[in-house]
């Protein structure tokens, strides 16, 4: 992966309280973190009216190949892909869950 995707699972993790529910993403007071986790997932600078939830979701299953029948499999497979993500990763500071360390 990535710096910028395994940036983009970190900060999913943060803006969700670290369950990685994509729906804690949602309403217009959290546009600007969908805005900044899509900007990572894509390597660039992303405007919120193009980071919607489906758009992240979208990206995410894309990066992910999390299988799935239906969208809520999908979603709890996407859960799980990115917990398991978060345990392999050495945050510089666990307790503020901080930036990658180099």
């Amino acid at each position: 992966m990535k710096p910028n995707e395994l940036e983009a699972v970190r900060l999913l993790g943060v803006y969700t309280g670290r369950s990685f529910k994509l729906y804690h993403l949602t309403g217009n007071a959290r546009a600007a973190h969908r805005s900044h986790v899509m900007s990572e997932l894509c390597g660039k600078r992303m405007p919120q009216s193009k980071s919607g939830i489906t758009a992240i979701k979208e990206a995410l299953y894309k990066l992910s190949g999390v299988p799935g029948n239906c969208e809520a499999e999908q979603q709890d497979n996407l859960r799980e892909w990115c917990k398991q993500i978060e345990s392999e990763q050495k945050w510089v500071d666990s307790n503020t869950y901080g930036r990658l360390q180099s």
